[in-house]
């Protein structure tokens, strides 16, 4: 969660203090994280510090269960990877079962 995405796809580590930290909760979600608000991410970690995952009986429930939780998912203090991971969710070769896909230069191959 803690990559932010800048121009193209490029994600860069953001270390420092969390300022408020709430974690998504609900049926069929689940957050594996040890992190907490006045959490402070040191220059050198493990760049996953938390792990937010969704599931549901359909592939449509999982994606909208996850959809919902990076919406209601609060990190302010360092710069996160959600934007990233909703513009994914949305993706229709995403949503349409593709196992493999990338982002070059901006634009989804």
């Amino acid at each position: 969660m803690p990559h932010q995405r800048r121009g193209s796809a490029h994600l860069h580590a953001s270390p420092g203090p969390i300022r408020l930290w709430h974690a998504p909760g609900g049926p069929g979600i689940r957050v594996d994280s040890h992190v907490y608000s006045g959490y402070s991410v040191p220059p050198f970690y493990d760049s996953m510090i938390g792990k937010l995952i969704a599931y549901g009986d359909t592939r449509d429930t999982a994606i909208a269960r996850m959809r919902n939780a990076l919406s209601e998912l609060v990190v302010e203090g360092i710069k996160t990877n959600t934007a990233l991971h909703l513009e994914i969710l949305s993706h229709s070769q995403f949503q349409a079962g593709a196992s493999t896909f990338t982002i070059w230069n901006g634009a989804w191959v």
